[in-house]
This record gives structure tokens, sequence and C-alpha cells, in this order.
């Protein structure tokens, strides 16, 4: 399961700069209307960020 995770939340980047899995694309806001989930990876030694509504 922990390779999986790391495949999906890779950094890496492919040819022409893409990543393999390809990132959501959002709107433009500003930092005040911008709401981020955090979720703990390895026991929270770090977080991944996703942007939510």
């Amino acid at each position: 399961m922990l390779n999986q995770k790391r495949i999906l939340n890779g950094t890496h980047q492919g040819l022409g700069g893409n990543t393999p899995v390809p990132s959501p694309r959002y709107l433009p806001t500003t930092m005040k209307k911008t709401k981020l989930k955090a979720t703990p990876v390895l026991n929270g030694l770090y977080h991944t960020y996703k942007k939510v509504t």
C-alpha cells in the first residue's frame, strides 16, 4: 500500500515536464478564499495537500 501511495503522490516528472498521474486543474482563487485539506503521510512525517471547496 505504501508503494501505491508513493506512486500516486510522487513528485517526479516524465518527458515534457508532465507527471505520470496528472494533477487536477483548479480555477484560480485568492488565498483568502482557498481552503486546503492536509493528509498525513508516514504517521505525519509529512503531509499532502488538496484544495477543497
